[in-house]
């Protein structure tokens, strides 16, 4: 996200507008890994032809994102309904939501219609402190959202309890032995600093499989596909939100561009994130310069190599996530409901 956060505001329309990995990002480079990882191939050249295709494909779509806005082919975007984009948002709530109780229990808990709900249950017990303490974290930041407070520290203001509260009992409360049993329930796997090129220095060039590094045409059409459909509502939701009118072509250009400098350098897609644009823009945030800040911090973390992760609880960033989907499924569930009409 370090260069996609810096590249994207400063050419985009919206001043507000920061960059993330979505869900149809995830899918797509879930999907590369599956058509590589299940091949009949040794493990080190999978492993070896996974490092180079990920940035490869990167490189693909972006292409074809620069392609696109120049052929200014994102024009049947113009008449996509108020609903669908509502829907859209929304959607994207409820997966914010529901991940980050992923983050949470450090495995993948599936909802809907593939719910465990034995599973779920086992779970809530076995983290039932770290839930709560999510949860105070989500009450406390929509508590101090109704105090006269400015909005950037009363969104600030949470996340620094959090960490805060946690290390002072952690390491005053809490015995050594028990320190250790418990870190994987409270904190992410510990991690060494490593530069950013470890992943590919360790791999060798000999051990990539040329046809197996080929994209496979039906994956990367489907998917590539929905990569553009995804984009162009992130950018049609980031103008609801904001109120700024953006030209879909020039933003896709962009965020092809982008990205292209970001697959050269071995990184995945990211490109506009409603959710964190309408969080950044409900904060106070005047101008680009917030924006930019972010980029410019998420550069330095990646090519520093620190395991900024190590000092983070577990609990923090599922609260956060759980208040962010919270705020976007009331916004675009029940808030938009008087605009979007009885049927929308």
């Amino acid at each position: 996200c370090g260069l996609t956060g810096l590249i994207i505001p400063w050419r985009s329309k919206c001043l507000w507008v920061v960059s993330s990995v979505d869900i149809s990002v995830a899918l797509f480079y879930q999907h590369i890994v599956s058509d590589i990882i299940n091949s009949d191939y040794p493990h080190q050249t999978r492993i070896a032809t996974l490092c180079l295709a990920l940035p490869l494909n990167t490189v693909l779509v972006s292409m074809i994102f620069i392609m696109v806005g120049q052929k200014k082919l994102m024009i049947v975007v113009s008449y996509l309904p108020y609903q669908v984009v509502a829907g859209f948002l929304a959607s994207i709530g409820w997966t914010i939501f529901i991940g980050s109780f992923d983050i949470l229990f450090g495995t993948t808990v599936h909802f809907g219609l593939r719910c465990d709900f034995t599973r779920l249950w086992e779970l809530s017990c076995e983290y039932g402190w770290q839930m709560l303490c999510a949860f105070a974290l989500v009450l406390f930041s929509n508590m101090l959202q109704k105090t006269r407070l400015p909005p950037g520290i009363s969104a600030v203001a949470p996340t620094i309890a959090a960490v805060t509260a946690f290390w002072l009992f952690w390491i005053f409360f809490v015995p050594t032995a028990t320190q250790k049993s418990e870190r994987k329930a409270w904190l992410f796997p510990s991690c060494t600093t490593e530069p950013f090129w470890r992943v590919w220095s360790s791999q060798s060039l000999y051990d990539v499989n040329i046809g197996l590094l080929v994209p496979q045409p039906l994956t990367f059409v489907s998917f590539g596909s929905v990569l553009l459909i995804s984009q162009a509502l992130r950018i049609a939701g980031i103008e609801e939100c904001t109120g700024t009118s953006m030209s879909q072509d020039d933003e896709v250009k962009t965020t092809g561009a982008a990205n292209l400098a970001v697959g050269f350098m071995g990184g995945i897609l990211t490109s506009h994130s409603p959710g964190l644009t309408a969080f950044n823009l409900a904060l106070g945030s005047e101008d680009v310069s917030v924006t930019m800040l972010i980029g410019t911090l998420h550069l330095v973390v990646w090519l520093s190599g620190l395991p900024a992760r190590n000092i983070l609880p577990r609990y923090m960033l599922a609260g956060t996530l759980m208040n962010l989907g919270y705020i976007m499924l009331v916004e675009w569930m029940w808030t938009s409901r008087r605009k979007a009409g009885v049927w929308g």
